[in-house]
């Protein structure tokens, strides 16, 4: 048994060690894990807890997001979210994960209470005795995935010791496949599945007495089947009689490619009609009719320049258009970015400068000041019922969790910042995440772009000029440009 011992320096509040006896464990060094008691509450490093347990680790410590490899499971954690994602499934903790420096501390008691069952090896915490401990799992069959490839599926069976091609024995008779594991053993009740779709419908495991028997229920004839045993898995390729059209697998292959171009931009003119957003303190100007002129001339930029692109708005004319409207229009024709046209305003009227937003969990007061202004458009949409689950912070985050596009919307994002500020001289104030509700269930890069402060007296002056607005679009244009150049690299013509 693994056995790690919590001690803390004081009652409340200290960093501490977390002392490990590994029995059997090469030279038998005691090794230590960094832990933390936050109100009570223990926490231990991710990275650590992933290293303790030989799981591989992939980590961005930009976005503060990690990815522990248990098994066949990945597993995505993001910093100060208590949602965690294991492969397509989400599970919610009972407390949010923690940043410290540059680390993610995971809640070890509620995160294993969430997602223990998903892990490889069984882990216990004793919340009495502070006390992590590794029970001894006899099985060395660990989990079965099943993968859909073009030429076939294949079948991984992920062990905890390694198996000889001389322990893997099979056969198909009638509609099953039969795979049997000399000396191996499993927990049926973990294993067992059913599909609904793919060439394996149903997986049936069974413990026999000196080996492990898994049986996988057929949709269709195999022709051909292969094992492969390499350290940790043993791989089952199975390819079927059906051929492919080699026509229509190059129309295929086409339809993939074009999916990833850059062929149609999204172009959001923030706000509109009854909605006149964001109002000049110095002037009758209006934000809504700086973000569609912007757009107008973006629009244009892109169509005379980018002839492969096609440009849509979500709004042409001083129209009103609902917030879920709006990414609804994006997603209903295909878009492959979407830009949101926006003016800045703040109480301090010194402040001023190009920002862009994107959806995310990084959490500050200037970018949750923006996202709560943008937000409360949806007070004059006649009915606003919609947007109370939005307004839930537990649905906030988890549509963030599940989110993507996020390292794409971020170097779009920053290429605008850059653009502009260099090309209509204005300071850059960054690129900052945020929970935008017009860039909620966008299927694509999705930013939002404040182009100025209405409410500083020299911002609001270039605002209202039709050069400065020019090389705003310009910088905005050149920035989607380089973007599309970047993105489509390596896919072809």
């Amino acid at each position: 048994m693994l056995l790690l011992v919590v001690g803390f320096q004081n009652a409340q509040g200290a960093n501490g060690t977390v002392r490990i006896a590994l029995d059997g464990f090469p030279n038998g060094t005691p090794r230590s894990i960094v832990a933390l008691n936050r109100d009570g509450v223990h926490y231990v490093s991710a990275e650590s807890f992933a290293q303790l347990l030989s799981y591989t680790i992939f980590s961005n410590t930009k976005n503060m997001k990690m990815i522990i490899r248990a098994g066949l499971k990945n597993i995505k954690l993001s910093a100060l979210n208590p949602f965690v994602m294991v492969d397509d499934a989400t599970y919610q903790m009972a407390l949010e994960t923690r940043l410290e420096g540059d680390k993610i501390y995971i809640p070890i008691a509620v995160f294993l209470d969430a997602v223990g069952e998903e892990l490889p090896d069984r882990i216990l915490f004793d919340q009495a005795r502070r006390t992590l401990s590794k029970q001894h799992n006899p099985n060395n069959i660990s989990a079965v995935a099943i993968e859909e490839k073009a030429n076939g599926t294949l079948i991984r069976i992920s062990t905890t010791q390694d198996f000889a091609e001389g322990d893997v024995a099979h056969f198909i008779r009638r509609e099953y496949l039969y795979v049997t594991l000399l000396n191996g053993k499993l927990d049926s009740t973990r294993l067992a599945a059913d599909y609904q779709t793919g060439l394996i419908r149903k997986i049936v495991p069974f413990q026999l007495e000196n080996a492990a028997q898994i049986s996988f229920m057929l949709d269709r004839k195999v022709e051909e089947e292969k094992v492969f045993v390499q350290p940790g898995e043993v791989l089952i390729s199975l390819r079927t009689e059906k051929t492919f059209d080699p026509d229509a697998l190059q129309a295929r292959m086409e339809a993939n490619k074009k999916r990833w171009l850059i062929d149609r931009v999204i172009i959001d003119p923030g706000h509109g009609g009854r909605d006149p957003g964001a109002l000049s303190p110095y002037s009758k100007l209006k934000e809504k009719e700086v973000n569609l002129d912007i757009a107008q001339r973006l629009k244009q930029l892109i169509q005379s320049n980018l002839k492969d692109v096609e440009v849509l708005m979500t709004r042409e004319t001083d129209k009103f258009i609902p917030v879920k409207d709006r990414t609804k229009f994006a997603n209903a024709h295909d878009g492959k970015l979407f830009i949101s046209i926006h003016c800045n305003a703040n109480p301090s009227k010194s402040l001023r400068g190009i920002s862009t937003y994107v959806l995310g969990t990084e959490r500050t007061e200037e970018a949750l000041a923006v996202a709560e202004a943008e937000n409360s458009v949806i007070e004059l949409e006649e009915s606003s019922e919609s947007y109370k689950e939005m307004e839930d912070a537990a649905h906030i985050l988890n549509a963030i969790a599940q989110s993507s596009y996020l390292k794409e919307s971020e170097e779009l994002a920053r290429m605008v910042n850059k653009n502009v500020s260099k090309k209509a001289n204005v300071p850059n104030k960054g690129v900052y995440q945020g929970p935008f509700y017009v860039l909620m269930g966008a299927a694509m890069p999705r930013i939002l772009i404040e182009t100025g402060f209405v409410t500083n007296s020299w911002e609001e002056k270039l605002l209202r000029r039709r050069d400065f607005r020019q090389k705003v679009a310009e910088a905005i244009f050149e920035s989607v440009k380089t973007f599309k150049k970047s993105s489509e690299k390596g896919i072809g013509s």
